[in-house]
């Protein structure tokens, strides 16, 4: 199963779903429905949920679900078809903290932020400092990505548990940027 998901063969992943054979793998900790996520195999994400034997709320290295890998890697196919196949999305906080949002608002994944966020994600889920997605979009320049997050509610007035806002911290990278000047 592993060998099919990785080359995206489709038919033989269906096969082996309907005869139940060899199913159960891992490699270095990752099961199917991570591999298929992380590589972009929207249909094969599709056929291993539908079969029963993958939970799509599993968490693997650094607790990452695939949502989280498929966000971070901008495969949106995965995204859309994870979300409507029931995977838990908020607040799904990696070991790092963050939710599958801000995975992808920091990596300017803008295809992934824009899924996500029609998909139903909170764009105001703190990670675990209090800061949502757009802290590390704007702090990050991924400005595709920060505008999205604006435009679907994100607040510039919104401050992590270092009570510093988007226009504080602005203000400080003017400071800075002056006494360079």
């Amino acid at each position: 199963l592993r060998d099919a998901v990785l080359e995206n063969d489709i038919d033989r992943v269906t096969f082996l779903l309907e005869n139940r054979s060899n199913i159960v793998f891992t490699h270095r900790g990752a099961d199917a429905l991570f591999l298929a996520s992380l590589n972009g195999h929207s249909n094969c994400v599709k056929a291993l949920v539908k079969a029963g034997f993958f939970n799509p709320n599993k968490r693997y290295y650094d607790d990452e679900t695939p949502l989280h890998v498929a966000a971070c890697r901008n495969q949106v196919d995965c995204i859309k078809i994870l979300l409507e196949m029931g995977t838990q999305h908020s607040p799904r906080r990696n070991s790092n903290g963050y939710t599958p949002l801000h995975v992808a608002a920091y990596g300017d994944c803008f295809e992934s932020v824009e899924a996500l966020l029609v998909g139903g994600v909170d764009v105001r889920a703190p990670d675990k400092y209090g800061v949502g997605p757009i802290r590390g979009a704007v702090d990050l320049a991924c400005l595709k990505s920060a505008k999205l997050l604006l435009q679907a509610g994100s607040s510039p007035f919104k401050a992590g548990l270092d009570d510093e806002t988007l226009l504080d911290r602005a203000h400080n990278h003017l400071k800075v940027l002056e006494n360079y000047g």
